[in-house]
């Protein structure tokens, strides 16, 4: 049987996925290719739901997002999605997001690795691909991931997270958007609205559980560089603005 390799779904986009400016927010942009990752997911009969009869599980490793125009409150737009080439231990998926005509408004690229339940180790990606998939060709963010200097002991903290329970999803950890959301709102509307972000890169390091107390630093530079850190000083997570 022919799967669809690519999947479509139209939005409008309400007032609650935009932030102070009007427009679909930056972590909302995140949250809707997270959402249609999933139901494509789902729909191939890999989804995060079906897996675990496996003894599997899906793992985001890192996501990149390329701004382009960030639509209006009340547009429409369409996303799409399509899995990647399976490579080894890693697989990738690619993102759009476009307006009715056609006009690209956001791409996107998330790296993802599937683990063992029992084991905590990854299986070949390609193990899970149901047979007859043909791997669309078409490709985003071209430049691929850039490297974060893990290192941030000389950098200005930036603040202090407590983990709450709405920051928690099903896995009984922080869901990938909140890290992102409580990285954002370490900044000021002003900032974010003068810094007219076109580039977001996160790299996922650790869970994060309720209760935990997370501190923030930043590197400042061509990029402004973000790192949070677990109370014993070992890494969460990485995130590069610019």
């Amino acid at each position: 049987m022919k799967m669809n390799n690519k999947f479509f779904k139209e939005y409008v986009i309400t007032p609650g996925m935009c932030d102070h400016t009007s427009k679909l927010g930056y972590a909302d942009t995140f949250s809707l290719f997270q959402d249609i990752a999933s139901e494509h997911a789902d729909e191939l009969g890999i989804g995060a739901n079906l897996l675990p009869e496996k003894g599997l599980f899906w793992l985001t490793v890192k996501t990149k997002i390329h701004f382009h125009k960030r639509p209006k409150m009340m547009s429409r737009a369409i996303a799409s999605t399509w899995p990647k080439e399976a490579e080894d231990l890693r697989c990738d998926r690619d993102y759009l997001l476009t307006s009715p005509d056609g006009e690209v408004l956001a791409e996107g690229k998330t790296e993802w690795a599937v683990l063992n339940y029992k084991t905590g180790r990854p299986i070949r990606c390609g193990e899970i691909y149901p047979e007859g998939l043909v791997i669309a060709q078409e490709d985003v963010c071209t430049e691929g991931f850039t490297r974060i200097d893990p290192d941030f002991t000389e950098c200005e903290k930036l603040g202090e997270y407590t983990v709450r329970s709405i920051d928690i999803d099903l896995g009984g950890h922080m869901n990938n958007v909140a890290y992102i959301r409580n990285v954002l709102g370490l900044f000021s509307s002003a900032w974010l609205k003068d810094m007219n972000i076109k580039d977001i890169e996160v790299y996922f390091k650790k869970s994060c559980f309720e209760g935990e107390k997370l501190t923030f630093y930043v590197r400042r530079g061509e990029a402004t560089d973000i790192g949070m850190f677990k109370e014993d000083g070992s890494p969460a997570f990485f995130a590069r603005i610019r």
